[in-house]
């Protein structure tokens, strides 16, 4: 059914099917650690796994049906619930669980229970349980299948949550629930002992599966309800409705669907009268005033208060003689009020999700949020490029920013929902670590939780239908130590089998994989790129030294044309009316000549160099393309009425332009001084064998291909010898952003990379390294291809001196970089 829905469904929302081996790992090590917190708290034990648990139960003699009762009161929630595969791994773990721990009572001390691809395996001498016809209730089979119907049943009903934007998945997820409990469905016998030949029926656990956008709230966790007259009444009748419903105690289940929805209402306006007392009391004075003008048009419900203004305010309206200045004032009054309610109440919008009052299994008696003790699952992955509306109505939250992933929102929602000590676990795209859009979120999880692993699985590739590199993290909901070590591991072979996969799940020395016990050192953490690896000392030694940063505004990406030239997937696009390889806003060398321009258009043509151009050290300095530099400037239609050829050509073009400054503007020009003046270093943005830094000193434009850096705080030529170098390098690896086993040279890993500064006593050493590279300047003028090898680890030796590395460090760095 996951599959099935996947195909039909899934890509489109940033939603994949996730494999029974993610799925049952993950909810084995949270749900396991959950229940230990929860018997540690309720018997003030102090066990640390479920060995001790076990052992604990048995010494204190506690009935198994407090133990069950108290394994029942976890609350496991998926908030991007999909096909509820989660769910369902849930199920089957807590399951397997109760079998641990000697819940199950009718199981024979000779059956074992087991999980196999996410199924309940029973056996008994190696013969599988099945459940056939009893003829009578006291026979074991029945016993047995009567005890797991019920148990699924209560786990379900108490410990199982889920929500999801997509109406359709919450529909499978139940259906899946179901079916899970229909496999123990067992015949019901009557008074006399006798087989009616009748299955028990499905109670309704549909309610714990709700639909809606998970990251929109309007009304906060924790906003009080305390002064709710008869709260606590309510909320039990709240909890016993609820209840009812799952148990089918009424048989009219839509009109007990109703008053549970009118419950839940009424706490909603509640809420909604004391969140925004204030701006209805201001927004009700602001209507009485034209109230008799021009009759009762804003209607008030007291009992609860439902403000809303009707559809048409003024029924009369159009026949009011606007010559009078006083209706003139109404009418924009009323323009204002009406934009003033949307604002306050405008709940129907963005489909939100209250989390302060839809599951009753979460609020205390006086209705407070007491939140999950386990959110687990695998939340969509959609990046805010290209999907703007997508996070238009997110950016009032914490974990929002630029060049993000939706997944992050979740996550930080995750944490607001999770009970003090609580679990969370996702399995997510593994470059949130040092992804520049995730640097909030990496701060709230440094600050707010404890890291309990990463599970990196590199370049194994997890989800079939997608090429996405992921991981599986847990994290524990508190304060942190300021320093401490957790569990990370990570596959680093570039051709990773099923048996790395394997071996990393279980913690197996194999080879490719990669076993650590990370560091956590949140002072020092904040605010910076996430790397771990077993190199620390080597880097805090480095650290020591007296060292600078580049700032921001020394660097910046090249050129976004949006679009330089036409590829095969535009044309396709455009129904083939172009040549592929069609310069729009980049030309090649005969295209600008074919266009015979002014030499007022060609001083909008600059020089632009490729990577074929732009090596490690040297660009040559022939470039093949010119781009038709314009910026904001040319955003309106007749901005290129002085250049007529050149609007001419681009007008052709004008129906693929997606420019923010079109229809004559580059996409995101940049501050030109980065491209002409004083030397610059241009540095490849993804690299494949090494990082790529190159020194220019002549006008010399680049695309988004290319970060620049211009500094007067370095020497140009000293500062390249310094990045080429193998000590850069090891840096970049670990402590920079990797995108498998390619280099990502963005402005965040630039920025962090320590430069050593220069003093009276290390100049001579600043010295040779440019010595060195106009050398080496000097070959690659001669021959673009001349070895320099040895002239690098002259460099590289420099670099190590400056740093005052060991011998050991530096092999260290030779062998690993």
């Amino acid at each position: 059914l996951g599959l099935v829905f996947e195909k039909l469904n899934g890509y489109k929302e940033g939603s994949f099917y996730t494999p029974s081996f993610i799925t049952s790992y993950m909810c084995k090590e949270s749900i396991t650690e959950a229940l230990i917190q929860k018997y540690n708290s309720t018997y003030k034990w102090e066990a640390s796994n479920l060995k001790d648990i076990i052992s604990f139960a048995r010494s204190d003699k506690i009935p198994h049906t407090s133990l069950l009762s108290t394994l029942l009161s976890l609350r496991i929630c998926d908030p991007a619930v999909g096909s509820g595969h989660f769910l369902v791994s849930a199920l089957n773990e807590m399951v397997l669980l109760c079998y641990e721990l000697g819940l199950l009572i009718s199981l024979p001390l000779s059956s074992t229970l087991e999980l196999e691809n996410d199924e309940i395996l029973i056996k008994n001498s190696n013969e599988i349980f099945t459940y056939t016809r009893p003829s009578s209730p006291q026979e074991p089979n029945h016993k047995i299948q009567v005890e797991l119907f019920n148990l699924k049943k209560s786990i379900i009903e108490n410990c199982l949550f889920g929500v999801d934007i997509n109406p359709n998945s919450c529909e499978i997820t139940k259906l899946r629930l179901w079916i899970e409990l229909l496999k123990y469905s067992y015949y019901i016998f009557d008074e006399k002992g006798k087989n009616t030949n009748a299955l028990e029926t499905l109670p309704n656990i549909d309610i714990n599966i709700k639909c809606g956008n998970s990251l929109i709230s309007y009304f906060d966790l924790n906003q009080s309800l305390t002064h709710y007259p008869n709260i606590k009444t309510k909320i039990q009748n709240y909890k016993n409705m609820v209840k009812n419903y799952k148990e089918g105690f009424f048989s009219d289940k839509t009109k007990l669907s109703s008053q549970i929805e009118e419950l839940l209402s009424a706490f909603q306006k509640f809420c909604f009268k004391d969140k925004y007392k204030k701006e209805i009391q201001a927004f009700q004075k602001q209507c009485d005033k034209y109230r008799e003008l021009y009759g009762n048009y804003l209607v008030k419900d007291d009992d609860d208060l439902a403000l809303y203004i009707s559809e048409n305010p003024f029924p009369a309206y159009e026949h009011i003689d606007e010559t009078q200045e006083i209706h003139k004032q109404a009418k924009e009054d009323f323009s204002n009020l009406k934009q003033a309610y949307n604002t306050l109440y405008n709940l129907s919008s963005n489909n939100p999700f209250e989390w302060r009052f839809e599951f009753p299994e979460v609020l205390d008696d006086e209705g407070n949020f007491l939140g999950f003790d386990c959110i687990i699952g695998n939340p969509p992955y959609i990046k805010e490029g290209g999907n703007k509306e997508i996070f238009a109505s997110t950016k009032h939250l914490r974990t929002y920013q630029g060049k993000m992933d939706i997944w992050y929102h979740f996550a930080g929602k995750a944490l607001e929902l999770l009970k003090p000590k609580g679990e969370l676990s996702f399995i997510a795209t593994n470059n949130w670590t040092t992804n520049a859009g995730a640097e909030k979120l990496r701060n709230i999880l440094l600050e707010e939780t404890r890291f309990i692993f990463l599970v990196d699985f590199g370049a194994y590739m997890v989800f079939d239908s997608a090429s996405i590199q992921t991981m599986i993290m847990r994290f524990k909901k508190e304060n942190p130590p300021k320093e401490y070590c957790f569990d990370y591991r990570k596959i680093i072979t570039e051709k990773p089998t099923e048996s790395n996969r394997i071996a990393l799940l279980e913690k197996k020395e194999f080879e490719g994989n990669f076993y650590f016990d990370a560091k956590i050192d949140k002072e020092k953490l904040i605010g910076k790129l996430l790397n771990f690896s077993s190199f620390d000392s080597i880097f805090e030694q480095v650290l020591e030294n007296d060292v600078l940063f580049l700032e921001e505004e020394e660097i910046t990406n090249g050129i976004h044309p949006h679009y330089d030239k036409i590829s095969k997937r535009i044309n396709e696009r455009f129904h083939n009316q172009f040549q592929i390889g069609e310069g729009i806003f980049v030309l090649s060398q005969s295209e600008k000549d074919t266009l015979k321009l002014s030499q007022e258009e060609l001083e909008l043509l600059k020089p632009i160099y490729e990577t074929s151009e732009v090596m490690k050290y040297f660009t040559i300095p022939q470039n093949q393309y010119w781009v038709i530099y314009t910026d904001s400037k040319f955003k309106k239609p007749n901005s290129m009425d002085k250049y007529p050829k050149l609007k001419k050509h681009l007008d052709r073009f004008k129906e693929v332009i997606t420019s923010d400054n079109k229809p004559y503007g580059l996409h995101r020009a940049r501050d030109q001084r980065f491209f002409t003046g004083s030397p610059r270093i241009i540095a490849l943005r993804k690299c494949a064998t090494e990082p790529v830094f190159s020194y220019v000193d002549f006008d010399c434009y680049v695309s988004a291909t290319f970060y620049i850096i211009k500094t007067d705080r370095f020497d140009s030529k000293f500062l390249t010898g310094f990045l080429n170098s193998s000590f850069v390098k090891f840096w970049l690896k670990y402590r920079g952003k990797m995108q498998g086993n390619n280099y990502q040279v963005d402005k965040e890993p630039l920025m962090n990379i320590p430069i050593p500064k220069i003093t009276e006593s290390s100049k001579p050493i600043a010295d040779k390294i440019i010595t060195l590279v106009e050398e080496i300047l000097k070959a690659k003028e001669q021959n673009p291809q001349a070895s320099t090898q040895e002239l690098e680890k002259e460099i590289d030796s420099l670099v190590y001196t400056l740093y005052n590395l060991t011998d050991e460090e530096i092999k260290t760095i030779e062998n690993k970089e």
